[in-house]
């Protein structure tokens, strides 16, 4: 394992020398650069879909307790309302 680990096109001197190389003939390679550095503060540290999340589950915890009134008093609701007969004691 060590002699296919070692096993190298170039040698590492080889190998930053090369990039250097490439470096300046690309102009900075700005073609490598990371996305990232593209991209603004609060989209980096992902802070608009903490947002999108966050929202996400506030308006969950609003929302289904409101369906659930909905769907418990509309299955209850028409027993409420149903008339029992009571005998009359005349």
């Amino acid at each position: 394992m060590s002699e296919v680990h070692k096993d190298k096109a170039m040698t590492p001197l080889e190998s930053a020398v090369y990039w250097i190389e490439y470096t300046i003939r690309t102009k900075g390679a700005h073609h490598l650069r990371p996305a990232a550095h593209d991209l603004y503060w609060w989209q980096y540290l992902m802070l608009d879909a903490i947002a999108l999340i966050a929202l996400s589950i506030y308006g969950l915890y609003k929302i289904i307790p409101i369906l659930f009134n909905i769907i418990f008093n509309q299955r209850i609701h028409p027993l409420r309302n149903k008339v029992i007969y009571q005998r009359k004691d005349d």
